[in-house]
């Protein structure tokens, strides 16, 4: 079975965000990882009509089924993914930088 990743990294404050989850995403799947990508949310969840605290929710319910936590550049800025981090280590799930993987 193909380790289950998720991608932390910032969202808020980048207009940006959308296409470097994406490229990540396509990066990691082409080297047969599969992937979560909390930036894709909005197609399956009203993310415009929800909280903030409601959104990392589910992020942290998706961060919980996967084998590892990786992290893009500027996370450590972004309470969001300082969240996520929080998680990883306090449930023991790899923490692993994005550079790592490609």
């Amino acid at each position: 079975m193909k380790p289950l990743l998720y991608i932390s990294g910032p969202i808020t404050g980048d207009a940006g965000y959308k296409e470097k989850f994406k490229a990540v995403e396509q990066q990691l799947t082409s080297r047969g990882y599969a992937v979560v990508n909390p930036a894709e949310l909005n197609r399956v969840l009203p993310v415009q009509d929800m909280t903030w605290d409601r959104i990392m929710t589910f992020c942290i319910d998706l961060l919980a089924r996967c084998d590892y936590l990786v992290q893009l550049p500027g996370w450590e800025k972004s309470l969001g993914c300082q969240q996520e981090y929080g998680y990883a280590i306090g449930t023991g799930t790899p923490v692993v930088p994005i550079q790592e993987f490609l």
